[in-house]
């Protein structure tokens, strides 16, 4: 990832609607694909197979954004591999036309607005409270994506 310029202190990050894309290069230009058809055909071929593995890698980063619970298997946020932020939340904090609007959050300075706000978008963040397919609707991302894919590519648990 970093040969994309997605390190710490960048301007710009990786959108999580990418990130899919992304590991899937990575992984193409290290030749650590694994085997993504669930059946391989001679016949009949899925041409859709990599962006449902695209989608999936997506569904695991998001799963990964989580967090976890567990002392012994800390994620990548954990550990510093991994900066998350929030695109817009500095220009959201600062508006205080938005703000005027509500009272408890009106007066306050913008750094505490930020901090806020960050706090909030972390804790749903780490619930899995965003707006995905693979959690809106599960059994149609497991039929759709998870069940065309090789188990190779099963990597969350």
């Amino acid at each position: 990832m970093r040969e994309g310029g997605y390190v710490s202190g960048q301007e710009t990050g990786l959108r999580l609607s990418n990130v899919g894309l992304a590991l899937f290069q990575t992984q193409q230009r290290y030749g650590v694909l694994p085997t993504l058809e669930k059946n391989k055909s001679k016949y009949k071929k899925d041409h859709q197979i990599e962006a449902r593995y695209q989608s999936c890698l997506e569904f695991m980063t998001l799963w990964e954004l989580g967090g976890t619970h567990r002392r012994t298997h800390q994620n990548l946020e954990d550990v510093g591999l991994l900066e998350v932020q929030y695109w817009g939340l500095d220009i959201c904090a600062a508006d205080d036309e938005l703000w005027d609007r509500v009272p408890l959050m009106a007066d306050l300075d913008i750094n505490v607005r930020y901090d806020l706000l960050y706090g909030l978008m972390d804790l749903m963040r780490k619930r899995h409270a965003l707006f995905h397919n693979a959690i809106l609707e599960p059994p149609k991302f497991e039929q759709e994506v998870i069940s065309q894919l090789n188990e190779a590519t099963h990597i969350h648990d």
